[in-house]
């Protein structure tokens, strides 16, 4: 009974040690630590990104020959095959040399795209307004704020863009422009405190 249970216990100590194999590494770039350097393990198809010191690691490794693969933006992609041996940890030291970026040129074409929102009496009637501001709170997606005090044509936001006081914004009264395309404050700028809602 003794021998049976020295057996079990061996194995128990057998089996735990092969998976404590690590590897440690630091990159480096032009006498630098790199940080978010991709670091691949292959062929247990684990990954990891080396942190604000330059260094990674991989755990709990098994014994056998593994794979990494080191890469970073600007850098050229450097590939280092190691052996894990009785669940040592493997220190490593990358260099990776530095790459110059080519990239292509990129021609941006633009499109006429008009979207109006028109709101007439029964919006009115629907939503009461007391204010310009509020009219301009019935288009969807807008959003406004006065960060001057009165007097000042209001600061426009639309689906996360920062129009100003009206750039790349046109609003119209009864047909009529309210933008202005030359002023002081900026182009484009849109004042509506002449507009009585009532």
């Amino acid at each position: 009974m003794p021998k049976y249970l020295t057996l079990v216990l061996l194995l128990i100590v057998t089996n735990s040690y092969a998976q404590n194999g690590k590897i440690i590494g630091i990159i480096y770039s032009s006498g630098q630590t790199i940080s978010q350097s991709i670091v691949m393990l292959n062929p247990v198809s684990k990954f990891t990104f080396s942190d604000t010191s330059g260094k990674f690691v991989f755990k709990n490794l098994i014994d056998g020959n593994y794979t990494l693969s080191f890469s970073k933006i600007g850098c050229i992609p450097q590939t280092k095959t190691v052996k894990i041996l009785n669940g040592k940890t493997i220190y490593l030291t990358i260099h990776l040399l530095q790459n110059s970026i080519n990239i292509k040129a990129i021609t941006i074409h633009a499109h006429k795209w008009v979207q109006g929102y028109i709101f007439g009496k029964y919006d009115l009637q629907l939503r009461p307004a007391s204010s310009t501001q509020d009219l301009l709170r019935l288009v969807p997606g807008l959003f406004i704020a006065q960060h001057a005090g009165g007097g000042k044509a209001e600061q426009i936001f639309m689906r996360g863009f920062d129009i100003d006081h009206g750039t790349d914004f046109a609003i119209y009264v009864d047909g009529m422009p309210v933008n202005m395309t030359s002023h002081a404050h900026g182009q484009g700028y849109a004042d509506l405190h002449f507009l009585i809602p009532e």
